[in-house]
């Protein structure tokens, strides 16, 4: 008679199913979370597979991460007296990943199936000739997977399975709300003032603490505000190259120095965003309202180059430079950007004030097909990102169908793999008080550092959940057949109707009924 397994050894099954992370020592963490040793954990899973309550432990392959973007299941008809042949010389090829037998039926008259593998549909269309060509199918097809399903690990036993940490890729962290600009737009109203009730020095160590535990090492960027603000800046930063966190800065680069930018560097920042809201010093300074700002943030960044700090630069559109993108473009350019990103104007902060300034729906619609063909010509010469304008993700679709190209990570990079508004979904603001909010437009509280870890607020926050669940959104971002890769900005609905499931204020594009 098979025994009854304990709760210990449920709890271990589920927790090896739900994914082992790749360190050195994977079942120290394990044996933590199960009050266990490290070889009592393995000496128990040991034992479970000379039962057979475990079968096997194998890695599962992710092709299309690794660039294998054309994926077909071949299917053959084959004569049945030549099929057994025929299917060990198909799983002969390394580009085979399986293939079986099945029974023909109706008017589908396959009976041999392969799954094959390649970087481009040429390859998978090499195989599958030399397949039939060796069996002597008398027809064949090859039938492309157009997108991949999200794989969700198995839980075996529902009374002792735990909710899954879950991380976002990135991480705003606002390290102070202080700033020595003065900018039309700041979504926190900064002064040069900071706030006394800005996170402590220990308190600041013990948030990074908690994402550095964080599966998946989510981005954190270090932000303000301007974060060099800070007197302990560089204790903090030191701290979190020291726990391994990938870090970035966002800064306006006007206090950077020889000596801070080598110290960055020194630190494992691997980039630094920066704002370039003009072509010349009179638009970008009266749109930062501090006379001199765009002469020594084109220092700045000079100086992070030199200290082999990659550029990202931030372009905000407002109707005041909406004419002026190509020159802003070509300026950023000449900057040596690695990165450039234009961001869509939330109505939030400052930018309340700014009615009349936002760029219209239709403009937003000729702007991000702009941007579409620019990202076309460019190539991966740069990386070009449209922020805050979820809409791009649809209008990228629908060109993509009239050029006759696929959505694959080969032919749009990371926008093929992400989606719009990410607020609670991959992305997470932290105030320089400790507030977690969806983004940084976005103030709505999910819960607060101070009383809970990071990480748990992340993962079981009740308004981050509502952010993550497309069905509540309304009017016709709900209606919309693009709602899972774009989502409206949920800041903008918040801002414009007071309800964060509004509808996008700023999208011209009507759903079909």
């Amino acid at each position: 008679m098979t025994r009854e397994l304990t709760a210990t050894e449920k709890k271990l099954i589920n927790i090896v199913a739900g994914g082992i992370e790749i360190t050195a020592r994977p079942f120290e963490k394990i044996a933590s979370e199960l009050g266990m040793s490290e070889s009592e954990t393995v000496g128990a899973l040991r034992s479970l597979a000379e039962e057979k309550r475990i079968r096997r432990m194998a890695a599962i392959l992710r092709q299309r991460k690794i660039g294998y973007s054309a994926n077909a299941m071949c299917v053959f008809n084959v004569d049945a007296d030549k099929i057994d042949a025929a299917g060990e010389y198909a799983a002969s090829f390394a580009e085979v990943s399986h293939c079986y037998k099945r029974a023909k039926s109706g008017n589908w008259p396959y009976n041999l199936y392969a799954m094959v593998h390649g970087h481009e549909k040429s390859e998978c269309e090499a195989v599958a000739q030399k397949i039939a060509a060796r069996s002597g199918a008398s027809s064949y097809k090859l039938l492309y997977s157009i997108s991949e399903l999200k794989k969700e690990n198995m839980i075996y036993f529902s009374d002792t399975a735990r909710v899954p940490a879950i991380s976002p890729r990135l991480i705003a962290w606002e390290m102070s709300a202080a700033c020595n600009l003065k900018c039309v737009h700041c979504r926190a109203c900064s002064t040069m003032e900071r706030s006394e009730n800005e996170l402590s020095t220990a308190e600041c160590f013990e948030f990074l603490k908690d994402i550095a535990a964080m599966p998946g090492k989510p981005v954190l960027i270090m932000s303000g505000g301007e974060p060099l603000i800070r007197p302990d800046f560089f204790e903090i930063l030191e701290y979190a190259a020291a726990l391994g966190i990938n870090k970035v800065l966002a800064t306006n680069a006007t206090m950077i120095t020889e000596e801070i930018a080598a110290r960055l560097a020194a630190c494992g920042v691997s980039a630094a965003s920066v704002s370039i809201d003009g072509p010349d010093a009179a638009e970008h300074d009266k749109f930062r309202r501090v006379e001199g700002a765009f002469a020594k943030s084109l220092k700045g960044i000079e100086l992070l180059k030199a200290a082999g700090i990659k550029i990202q630069i931030n372009i905000s559109v407002t109707r005041h430079n909406y004419g002026k993108i190509d020159d802003i473009f070509s300026l950023a350019e000449t900057l040596g950007a690695s990165s450039i990103h234009i961001f869509m104007l939330v109505p939030t902060g400052r930018a309340e004030n700014m009615k009349g300034e936002e760029i219209s729906a239709a403009e937003y619609e000729r702007l991000l097909n702009w941007f579409y063909d620019k990202k076309r010509e460019i190539g991966a010469r740069i990386n070009l990102k449209a922020t805050c304008a979820p809409h791009y993700y649809r209008i990228m679709r629908e060109r993509a169908r009239a050029d006759g190209l696929e959505i694959t990570e080969r032919n749009f990079g990371m926008d093929a793999k992400t989606r719009g508004c990410l607020a609670g979904s991959g992305f997470a603001f932290v105030s320089a008080c400790g507030i977690v909010q969806g983004c940084g437009y976005m103030p709505i509280a999910a819960g607060n550092i101070r009383e809970k870890k990071f990480s748990e607020i992340y993962t079981n926050s009740d308004f981050f959940i509502k952010l993550r669940d497309l069905s509540l959104l309304k009017g016709k971002c709900g209606k919309c057949a693009y709602k899972k890769v774009c989502g409206g900005c949920r800041a903008r609905a918040l801002a414009s109707n007071g309800d964060c499931f509004g509808e996008e204020p700023y999208c011209g594009y009507e759903p079909e009924k």
